[in-house]
């Protein structure tokens, strides 16, 4: 799971970044110049079918980046993650509107 995600919405784009120590970093721009920056533990829950369907779990400062939440602060979010079926990874955000980090 450790590696940079890109996150790319009308709104503007984001930056997660999950580091082996399980730390990560996080950046929001928004198309208005606005730009914040959050950073945390993370951690990878299973669901027990293998690497479909866990849930990345983010604590500390991380920053929304749903459709009408971009870069508010929170204490932490729950993500699922799957492999994508090309290669890849994709942490979901805001499934609804489909958006989502990219790896």
């Amino acid at each position: 799971m450790a590696g940079t995600y890109k996150l790319t919405a009308e709104w503007g784009s984001s930056t997660l970044t999950l580091n082996s120590d399980h730390t990560f970093t996080q950046s929001v721009s928004t198309n208005t110049g606005v730009t914040k920056r959050g950073s945390g533990t993370w951690e990878l829950a299973h669901d027990g079918w293998g690497t479909w369907g866990d849930t990345v779990i983010l604590r500390q400062k991380y920053l929304w980046v749903l459709h009408d939440k971009q870069g508010e602060d929170s204490d932490g979010a729950f993500a699922s993650a799957e492999r994508r079926i090309f290669g890849g990874v994709e942490i979901s955000a805001d499934p609804d509107y489909g958006i989502a980090f990219r790896k």
